[in-house]
């Protein structure tokens, strides 16, 4: 209930855009028209309800009350947040600060069921965990839970007030410290026992989870730390990827002509500008599952993660074409040991309808059809949170092609 006492403050996140005599106050989901004289005291924020009302343009009581008004739609729509309500915040987020990505990892049941088998196998009573990108806290919870003396939760969005409360209403408030930044930029007040870091994406390495780890080896762990994940493996395959996939990126001779008969005019240069071009995206794992693939799953690195690799991560290896076809696109997905007896993988071919992740998908440049036997090189490039695939026929066999 709100009072005059209640604190208010504004959203993170949110973007100001201006449209004529009115302003726009955009978060991701939210676009709120906002007065310029509501938005000249809001100004005021972080302060009391009384304070703010108070300070609302007062012309005249009509004026004074369309201002409350419109007030309180801020404060409906999470653009103004009162202290029972911070919850809200992530709302008006952008990316993981948004809370979307983390009922998708929740409702993954068989992710983070695994997860917390993992953490109830490897924490054992009295450790330190640290916990990087705690997102909604849900394995701090668990660390906590299987008898860590201190949980460290790091995360620096939005989505750290909902971590809070969560903490809270499970009860382990006091053996979790929530700290509200990057892991590279701080230092604990301990070195922990086990690294707790789901930082695997889709692009399995773009959320940074070899800089990041690799960091936190070296700076916040004891020596010998237990690591969830404590590997990862990165495969490819190659894949015959339909039209209606190929269409969204690229304009062949068929798409232009088509378009020129239903539009009346010459797509040609759209066909030039989009020829050998490569792309990347990424589609939902049923979907992937469903293209028809020209070789096996090949592995294309192993990485030990307490012993990261440099980079930049460069990495090539053959593979044999075990199903005829047009050679267009490499779906890339990972492996990961989560404890010994643990593994967790969101190759398409595999995982369950619910999986979290996506499968990442390179449109390839070249696109030859390959015949059955045929060897084609796989080459995968990592640096600064952008990898990069592709792959080509051996120079025997193009020739032979």
């Amino acid at each position: 209930m709100l009072t005059r006492d209640t604190n208010l403050r504004l959203a993170p996140g949110l973007q100001v855009t201006s449209l004529g005599q009115e302003v726009v106050l955009e978060g991701r989901r939210d676009a709120i028209p906002c007065p310029r004289d509501v938005l000249f005291a809001l100004q005021r924020l972080p302060c009391t309800l009384g304070a703010l009302v108070d300070n609302l343009p007062s012309p005249s009581a009509y004026e004074w009350m369309a201002a409350s008004a419109g007030l309180m739609v801020l404060i409906g729509a999470g653009v103004v947040l009162s202290g029972e309500d911070s919850c809200r915040a992530q709302f008006l987020d952008h990316g993981f600060g948004f809370v979307e990505p983390h009922i998708a990892m929740i409702q993954d049941v068989r992710r983070t069921q695994l997860f917390m088998e993992a953490i109830r196998r490897t924490v054992a009573p009295g450790d330190v965990v640290a916990d990087l990108g705690t997102g909604s806290g849900v394995l701090a919870i668990a660390a906590a839970l299987a008898g860590a003396r201190r949980v460290y939760a790091l995360e620096r969005s939005g989505i750290a007030e909902v971590a809070a409360r969560m903490f809270e209403k499970n009860g382990i408030a006091e053996r979790v410290t929530l700290i509200r930044d990057s892991s590279s930029s701080l230092s604990l007040p301990e070195r922990a026992q086990v690294l707790v870091a789901e930082l695997i994406g889709t692009d399995p390495l773009c959320e940074r989870i070899l800089e990041y780890t690799a960091d936190a080896v070296e700076r916040l762990l004891v020596p010998h730390p237990r690591l969830i994940p404590s590997a990862l493996r990165i495969f490819v395959r190659a894949v015959e990827l339909p039209d209606t996939v190929t269409q969204r990126h690229i304009v062949e001779k068929p798409l232009a002509a088509r378009w020129a008969d239903l539009y009346g005019f010459d797509f040609s240069a759209l066909e030039e500008a989009t020829a050998g071009i490569s792309a990347y995206f990424t589609v939902a794992t049923p979907v992937a599952a469903q293209w028809a693939t020209l070789t096996d799953a090949t592995k294309l690195v192993d990485i030990d993660l307490a012993r990261c690799p440099a980079l930049p991560l460069q990495v090539s290896t053959a593979a044999v074409v075990t199903t005829p076809g047009v050679m267009n696109g490499l779906t890339v997905f990972w492996e990961i040991d989560l404890a010994p007896d643990i593994r967790f993988s969101n190759d398409p071919q595999l995982c369950d309808a619910n999986c979290c992740w996506g499968t990442a998908v390179w449109l390839l440049a070249e696109r030859p059809r390959v015949r059955e036997g045929q060897t084609i090189r796989l080459n995968f490039r990592y640096a600064a949170s952008r990898s990069s695939a592709n792959a080509t026929l051996e120079r025997s066999e193009a020739c032979r092609a």
